[in-house]
């Protein structure tokens, strides 16, 4: 495992690097770890799902570094003024939504054609996106097992399969918020871990 300490230039070159070798890497984000990869390398992304034992009906979190990249992901005819207002408001920050998705996209990344997409408050992972392209985020464990969210452990349980790893500090040990705004009109909030009233704050 080769670890890179936490800077923009280092994570713009990690994330290239492991784009090159099909590899995917382990990062900071605003809330915990997690484990990703370039959204289109699809090599690199199953390797994912074989390190975790994860179901491949199970899709991953798309981190971008800019709104301008979210139309890249999303079906825009599906997208209104509201969605925008949304996003303005809760972006960046610790607000995975869920949007109609670009068909075009590979499958581990839709669900039920649906796409969930963050846009990150910490600075150093949204530059390096902004900058390359969007990434894949999904938990570092093993599925359905507890999350792993300090560099020691990360490394007992997965030095031999993770070649890349960004070490910085994460501000939190709660995972994102998750909420379906793909239909305006019938807002899903599929996970909230701060018991947040999501619907009376976008009244």
């Amino acid at each position: 495992m080769i670890i890179y300490k936490e800077t923009t230039q280092n994570f713009i070159k990690l994330i290239n690097l492991s784009n090159k070798n099909n590899q995917p890497f382990i990062y900071p984000t605003d809330t915990i770890y997690g484990i990703g990869a370039s959204y289109l390398n699809e090599e690199a992304n199953n390797k994912i799902y074989e390190i975790k034992k994860r179901d491949k009906g199970k899709t991953f979190i798309t981190l971008i570094g800019s709104v301008k990249q979210l139309y890249d992901l999303i079906d825009r005819s599906f997208f209104t003024n509201t969605h925008e207002k949304i996003i303005n408001r809760f972006w960046p920050g610790s607000f995975t939504f869920i949007f109609f998705a670009n068909k075009k996209l590979p499958n581990y990344l839709i669900q039920d054609g649906k796409i969930a997409v963050r846009l990150p408050s910490r600075k150093i992972l949204s530059e390096a996106i902004k900058n390359t392209q969007p990434i894949t985020s999904t938990s570092v464990n093993i599925s359905d097992k507890k999350n792993l969210n300090d560099l020691k452990s990360i490394y007992k349980y997965f030095n031999k399969n993770i070649k890349y790893i960004l070490a910085g500090n994460t501000s939190s040990h709660i995972p994102s918020s998750i909420i379906d705004i793909s239909d305006i009109d019938n807002i899903n909030v599929i996970r909230n871990p701060n018991n947040i009233n999501f619907k009376e704050l976008i009244r």
